[in-house]
């Protein structure tokens, strides 16, 4: 059997924690991403609050935001590398392999969805998953070559209200959509 040792990876990759997942997964953004989601959550109760519809929202929200980003780093990781303020991120730094940022990114991602799926309804875990979808295959390629990923990221940020509206409801109604409209 193998021993850390013998592994042909730097110490700080085999002994990965999980504060460099949540900072590959840039958990402030994250944060915010939830704050936005409780927020539309919040306005879309009308009586009293079902707690654990709440938290399992809550806490698939966090997971797909956390993946989404997590696959923009990792698919970002030769620019970051060249950049300034990005050079020490997880991946360029070299305290993640990329293997290991994508495994992370794709089950994050699909825990986050599942969540959603199983515990809160289909639609809020539809638009968590379009909103992954979006922001990994066309926000983050636009980015180098076409100031329209703006629109793109807009997109990202009115979704996860949304969210929070679907999340009571069960349905995509006027209040969902004027709250991604804000």
């Amino acid at each position: 059997f193998l021993n850390q040792e013998d592994i042909c990876l730097p110490r700080s990759v085999r002994k990965a924690s999980l504060s460099l997942f949540l900072e590959l997964g840039k958990m402030r953004l994250s944060t915010l991403v939830v704050a936005t989601t409780l927020t539309g959550y919040i306005l879309a109760c009308r009586d009293s609050i079902d707690g654990w519809r709440l938290l399992w929202t809550l806490a698939g929200t966090a997971c797909a935001a956390l993946g989404a980003n997590s696959f923009n780093q990792w698919w970002e990781v030769r620019r970051d590398a060249r950049m300034e303020r990005t050079r020490n991120r997880p991946l360029p730094a070299g305290r993640l392999t990329p293997s290991q940022a994508l495994i992370w990114s794709a089950v994050i991602s699909s825990t986050g969805v599942l969540l959603l799926a199983s515990q809160v309804n289909g639609i809020t875990a539809l638009l968590a998953l379009a909103n992954i979808l979006l922001y990994v295959l066309v926000y983050t390629p636009l980015k180098p070559i076409s100031s329209i990923n703006t629109l793109a990221g807009a997109i990202c940020g009115a979704i996860p209200p949304m969210m929070g509206w679907t999340a009571v409801t069960g349905q995509l109604g006027y209040g969902a959509w004027l709250l991604g409209a804000t």
